[in-house]
């Protein structure tokens, strides 16, 4: 009951972490991918390269053999195969986005469908292709992944890192490459002050009074970038999440709640329903599953999953919505594995540093003078020069662009 009043929870119920794919990071990555910022800079994200954390690019989409009845609905005809391959697209909350392959002897739908892992009986639907008896060879050449592999980032001398430490409390250091081996393609880097990755401590250079071990022979997969920008100085960005409100009785979903309940459709599911995202605050989306619990009776479980709730003019179904914890700024702290694969970074020419893009575009002059500073203002990244000669580099696999220069003097553009 204490539980209850506080912040509207159940105890006991299982807590469901945040969609690492927020709105803002798909506002984010709509508005630059292939487009640009600002005075005229193309900017386009790139993908997971190495071992550097970059996101973006999907990866190869792994093949399943799934059981034919759940991509049907019903069982499937006489003669037909009990299981067929399929190619995953997503995987979220117990349950796949599987793309068939085409079958002359089955109906199958063109369109993506979404299969659980199990069904209610806990009867598993999905498994994974046996090669050895040439499942893989049935899956047809259009199914096939088109995405390629991505070349290795190479790091230049001078570039901040995280450096790869089991023992370290966060699992990574801060350090800074001193060189690469361009035959074997192993690093050697300078590691920094004991602080943890995620922290605004900044790297010791080789000739700082702080700087600690040297060490070599490391591979790619044992680094991970770090944004150059002084201002950050950490490898993922922590996002809050923006503010929004229940889509029933428009109280705002902020703390002091602990938790609200959304909905997010995905491709074929977003058309039927006819809408991408709902949310509702606990209240409603209780009295919504006790409203179907008493209309349904016995048949309550059944009746749960049919369930639809109204908002304006669209029904979206109730089990569709998971609970999504509200965290505030002070508890973006410490970098998790969702934020860091949302990071899309760019080079600068001159420099050869990298930094995030979103610090990249950051103009420490403007925002100077806009917080009453004045209009002088100095660049911090990059060495662009006064006038902002330098010129972008985005990540490797990406069309290069040109843009006002690294931050520099006066022009202080973004990079």
């Amino acid at each position: 009951k204490r539980q209850r009043s506080k912040g509207g929870d159940s105890p006991g119920r299982q807590r469901v972490k945040p969609d690492p794919a927020s709105s803002l990071d798909s506002w984010l990555n709509s508005g630059l991918a292939g487009g640009g910022l600002g005075g005229g800079i193309p900017l386009q994200l790139g993908g997971q390269l190495g071992g550097l954390g970059f996101g973006g690019l999907p990866a190869q989409e792994p093949v399943w053999m799934v059981r034919t009845a759940a991509l049907l609905g019903r069982e499937p005809p006489a003669g037909a195969p009990q299981w067929v391959v399929a190619r995953m697209l997503q995987e979220r909350q117990g349950r796949a986005l599987l793309l068939a392959d085409h079958s002359p002897q089955l109906p199958l739908s063109a369109e993506p469908r979404w299969v659980p892992f199990a069904s209610a009986a806990g009867e598993p639907l999905l498994r994974p292709v046996d090669r050895s008896q040439g499942e893989l060879g049935r899956l047809g050449p259009a199914a096939a992944p088109a995405v390629p592999e991505p070349p290795p980032l190479e790091v230049e001398a001078g570039c901040p890192v995280d450096v790869s430490d089991p023992a370290a409390p966060s699992g990574w250091r801060t350090g800074e490459v001193v060189s690469r081996t361009s035959r074997t393609g192993l690093y050697t880097v300078q590691l920094g002050p004991d602080a943890p990755a995620g922290g605004p401590a900044e790297p010791a250079g080789p000739g700082s009074p702080k700087a600690t071990a040297l060490l070599r022979g490391l591979r790619a997969s044992q680094l991970r970038l770090r944004c150059a920008f002084e201002g950050c100085r950490k490898h993922a960005l922590l996002m809050q999440r923006p503010p929004c409100d229940c889509d029933k009785c428009g109280r705002p979903l902020q703390h002091p709640m602990r938790s609200f309940w959304e909905f997010q459709a995905e491709m074929a599911e977003a058309v039927q329903v006819g809408v991408t995202s709902a949310q509702l605050c606990s209240h409603c989306y209780k009295e919504e599953r006790q409203g179907t619990e008493r209309r349904g009776g016995r048949a309550a479980h059944s009746s749960l999953a049919t369930a639809v709730v109204t908002l304006g003019s669209r029904q979206v179904p109730l089990a569709g919505f998971v609970e999504v914890e509200i965290r505030g700024r002070r508890h973006l702290n410490t970098e998790q594995p969702e934020d860091s694969e949302q990071q899309s970074w760019v080079q600068c020419a001159s420099c050869r540093l990298w930094h995030h893009w979103v610090c990249a575009l950051y103009n420490p002059k403007l925002h100077a003078y806009a917080q009453g500073g004045g209009g002088e203002g100095s660049g911090s990244r990059g060495d662009g020069g006064e006038g902002g000669g330098g010129s972008v580099k985005v990540e490797p696999g990406a069309a290069a662009g040109s843009g006002d220069g690294d931050g520099g003097g006066d022009g202080g553009g973004g990079s």
